[in-house]
C-alpha cells in the first residue's frame, strides 16, 4: 500500500485569487454583463477597448465580483490522502540451461485520487438562455477533491533466453485492462456532470489491451581469427526490438456551446449545438451510434478516410447527458521494429582496453505508417479521421571510443 500527499500545484496561491484578485468571465449567457466587441478608440493605447457594461469593482455578499462572475480555485479542507494498493503473483520455470518462462498476474487499485473540476453548475442551467450557476457570484469553481478511483488487472507471459552462444532473446506478451475516472492530474478536468462522476468512468487514456514485445541481441560469429576477413566481417553485433500492440482508447465529445431552438412562442424546444445537459460546460458525450461501441471498420484506410461522421451520433434529449461514455472506441494499432548494428574495432593504440564502436540505428525499420487516434471532437472539420502519425523511418550513426 502506497500513500501520496498532494503536490504543490494542486493548490493555488491565495494572493492570486478572490477576494484579493479576480478575473471576470463573461459570455452571451452572463447578462447583464456581456461581451462588447469593438476596436480600440485610440492609437496611443491598444487596451482602450469598449468597457463591459454592468461590471463594477468590489465584492458582493459572497466575495464574488460585482456584476460579472469570476472563476476561483479552492480545495476540500478535509482532503483525504490518496493511496494505491498493488499486488502480484508470479511463477518462473527454467527450461534447459538458458531458457526461462515466467507467468505473472498484476493488480492495483487507486483510491481517494486527487481531482479538481468545476462544481458550480447543474443540468438544464442554460436552457433559459442564462448561465445562472449554483452560486451566481462565481464562474467556474475548480474544486479539488479526493474522490477519484482507478483499477488495473493484467497478466503477462515472458520467455527469456540468457546470453549464450552469442544470442540473447526476450519476448513478453501482456494483456490487461486499466479503468479510471480521469487519466490526468490537476485542475479543470473534463467531467461531464459534476454530480455524477460515473459518467466519466471508463478505460484509462493509456490503456493498451494487448502488447507483444520482443528483443534480440546476436553476436555474429567471426569468419576468421585474424587478417582482412576478421577486420571486415568480425566483431559485429546485431540487435532488434519489435513492439506489436493494440490501439489506445478515445472518446467522442463536442466542444460547441448550447444553442437553443425556440418555437413561435419563444419556448426552448431543442438544442442545435452541444453541451447536451445544458450546464454551461462544453465537453459532453453524445448518444451512442447505431453500431454501438465497436467501430464498423477499423483498418488503417478507414482511419484515414474517416471511421465515422457527426451524423452517426444522435442528439441526447434536451438537458440530458449523452449515453455514449468515455473512451469507448479503440484507435489504430501500433507495430514497430528498431534495428541496430554495432561494429567493434580494437584500438590498441588507446591502451589495453582501447576500442572504437561504430553503431548504426534504424528506428521504424520497415517505415510503417502508425496512425495516431482520429480527431474525436464532433465540432471539428476533420472529425473521425486520423490526421497525424508516429515517426517515420529514422537512421542515425554513432561512434564510441573506449580507453
Amino acid at each position: 500500500i502506497f500513500y501520496d500527499r498532494p503536490a504543490g500545484q494542486f493548490f493555488n496561491d491565495a494572493s492570486a485569487g478572490l477576494p484579493l484578485f479576480g478575473t471576470a468571465t463573461v459570455s452571451r449567457q452572463t447578462a447583464p454583463a456581456v461581451p462588447v466587441f469593438g476596436l480600440s478608440s485610440t492609437t496611443e493605447s491598444p487596451f482602450d477597448f469598449p468597457a463591459i457594461p454592468n461590471l463594477q469593482t468590489g465584492l458582493d455578499e459572497r466575495n464574488g465580483l460585482i456584476g460579472a462572475p469570476a472563476a476561483i480555485d479552492i480545495w476540500d479542507p478535509d482532503l483525504e490522502t490518496q493511496y494505491s494498493m498493488n499486488w502480484f503473483l508470479g511463477v518462473q520455470q527454467q527450461l534447459g540451461g538458458d531458457w526461462v518462462v515466467e507467468v505473472n498476474y498484476n493488480g492495483s487499485v487507486g483510491r481517494h485520487l486527487y481531482q479538481a473540476f468545476d462544481v458550480n453548475r447543474f443540468s438544464g442551467d442554460v436552457i433559459d438562455g442564462q448561465l445562472d450557476r449554483l452560486n451566481p457570484s462565481f464562474a467556474g469553481i475548480n474544486y479539488g477533491q479526493a474522490n477519484g478511483k482507478s483499477s488495473y488487472h493484467g497478466g503477462n507471459v515472458t520467455v527469456t533466453k540468457r546470453l549464450s552462444h552469442g544470442l540473447h532473446f526476450q519476448s513478453a506478451y501482456t494483456v490487461g485492462k486499466a479503468i479510471d475516472t480521469a487519466s490526468s492530474f490537476g485542475g479543470n478536468l473534463p467531467m461531464v456532470d459534476a454530480g455524477n462522476l460515473e459518467l466519466n468512468r471508463g478505460l484509462a487514456n493509456f490503456d493498451i489491451r494487448q502488447k507483444l514485445a520482443m528483443s534480440i541481441i546476436y553476436e555474429v560469429p567471426n569468419l576468421a581469427q585474424s587478417g582482412p576477413l576478421r577486420a571486415i566481417f568480425g566483431d559485429w553485433q546485431v540487435g532488434a526490438v519489435t513492439i506489436l500492440q493494440s490501439g489506445s482508447p478515445f472518446s467522442v465529445f463536442c466542444t460547441d456551446p448550447f444553442d437553443p431552438v425556440v418555437n413561435a412562442r419563444g419556448e426552448v424546444i431543442g438544442n442545435s449545438g452541444c453541451d447536451y445537459n445544458a450546464d454551461g460546460f462544453n465537453n459532453d458525450f453524445p448518444d451512442a451510434p447505431a453500431f454501438g461501441n465497436s467501430l464498423p471498420n477499423s483498418d488503417r484506410a478507414a482511419f484515414l478516410s474517416g471511421v465515422f461522421t457527426r451524423a452517426d451520433f444522435p442528439q441526447p434529449a434536451l438537458g440530458s447527458p449523452g449515453n455514449l461514455g468515455r473512451n469507448v472506441f479503440i484507435g489504430p494499432g501500433f507495430a514497430n521494429t528498431d534495428l541496430n548494428l554495432t561494429k567493434r574495432i580494437p584500438a590498441p593504440f588507446l591502451g589495453n582496453a582501447g576500442r572504437i564502436d561504430f553503431r548504426a540505428e534504424l528506428f521504424n525499420l520497415f517505415n510503417r505508417v502508425n496512425l495516431q487516434n482520429p480527431d474525436d471532437n464532433l465540432s471539428s472539420s476533420t472529425f473521425g479521421r486520423s490526421t497525424a502519425a508516429f515517426g517515420v523511418r529514422n537512421i542515425q550513426f554513432g561512434l564510441k571510443i573506449s580507453f
